[in-house]
């Protein structure tokens, strides 16, 4: 599992950070500032910024990224050779 840091630190500190930062978690105790918000903005980054849930699976929904894989076979007629990966 990876180390994750705690870190307090003024406004334009934050703003410059914000291009070196995979995600961003605010406590949500107060709005973040508008340069902060552009700088995720300009990265195409969001923050998580609001209160932290003490329900664990419901906060990590900040963080999920979730995915589907699909595979048809039709009903009524062959549409053609497969990946054997994708059936047994």
């Amino acid at each position: 599992m990876r180390e994750v840091a705690f870190r307090t630190v003024e406004e334009a500190q934050l703003a410059e950070t914000v291009p070196q930062l995979e995600r961003l978690r605010h406590s949500g105790q107060r709005p973040l500032p508008e340069t902060v918000l552009q700088a995720l903005a300009a990265q195409g980054q969001t923050a998580a910024a609001t209160p932290p849930m003490q329900e664990g699976r419901f906060e990590l929904l900040h963080y999920l990224h979730e995915q589907s894989v699909c595979v048809n076979f039709h009903r009524f007629g062959n549409l053609g050779d497969r990946e054997p990966a994708f059936y047994p």
